[in-house]
């Protein structure tokens, strides 16, 4: 269908495809089939390693010489509440020298945003929100978090503008409203309140981002919901008993549903 678009899919472990776990880029990419498929999406992801993996690789395609009409970029943004921490030690297996400061660290959880050399990873995704420095616990609060996040979209929508790249831009979850998370970080209530309000930095944020460029699809939870409210909406089921990622059956429903008819419509294939 689309045999000269390149598609690029960036986010959390929401849109990391597996051998084990078929998630949405996969059926995005059976419907439209591009030259190539780039996915950009790593698990426990913060926004600053999706906004900084998604310039990387669009930019890598616009230099050698792909045209802004080809590239399908498609952005989830995930948990504002996420971060990394980066490895300056040589090798990525060499974990001691990070675990003092977090509870824990996997030579899997290593990744990179660049090409690397000898595949190269030093950064370190941590999905949570405590750093751990020997008998001290520093939180990353709600107000700075949702203000880097807010910081960020603008920032990647800034920049596909410049380089003329057309893009949908989705959520993991709804991130911007005020709830809460169970245990497994699965939505328990949204409470009819947005975080953007807690600050005046946020408030004019989010006034200037193009909301326009974002898929919050019809959920009974919010209007800014993703897609997890999409599949407690549509009982679909869990990857497995203690996920928060929905069932492939259910991120193959919102592909066919919500997120397939945009992709048409916004690069006419």
């Amino acid at each position: 269908m689309a045999q000269e678009k390149i598609l690029i899919t960036s986010g959390c472990s929401v849109t990391e495809v597996t051998d084990s776990h078929l998630t949405w880029p996969h059926w995005v990419e059976k419907e439209i089939l591009p030259k190539k498929h780039y996915n950009e999406a790593h698990h426990n992801s913060s926004n600053d390693l999706i906004s900084r993996r998604t310039i990387y690789r669009v930019e890598q395609l616009l230099q050698s010489k792909v045209s802004p009409d080809n590239i399908v970029l498609l952005i989830t943004w995930s948990g504002p509440r996420r971060f990394e921490l980066y490895n300056p030690i040589e090798k990525a297996d060499e974990v001691e020298g990070v675990k003092k400061y977090i509870n824990a660290a996997n030579p899997e959880d290593f990744t990179s945003y660049i090409d690397a050399p000898n595949n190269e990873k030093r950064w370190l995704c941590y999905g949570w929100d405590q750093i751990y420095d020997d008998d001290h616990v520093t939180y990353r609060n709600r107000e700075i978090t949702i203000i880097r996040t807010l910081e960020l979209i603008l920032m990647v929508q800034l920049y596909l503008n410049s380089r003329n790249v057309k893009y949908i831009m989705m959520t993991c979850r709804d991130i911007f409203s005020v709830g809460e998370l169970d245990e497994f970080q699965r939505v328990k209530f949204i409470k009819d309140s947005l975080s953007k309000d807690n600050t005046p930095e946020a408030r004019f944020l989010w006034d200037i981002i193009d909301f326009d460029k974002f898929l919050f699809p019809e959920t009974s939870f919010s209007k800014y919901g993703g897609l997890l409210e999409y599949a407690i909406d549509h009982d679909v089921g869990w990857q497995h008993e203690n996920s928060s990622n929905p069932h492939e059956d259910g991120h193959k429903m919102f592909v066919d549903e919500i997120l397939l008819p945009e992709i048409k419509n916004t690069w006419q294939i």
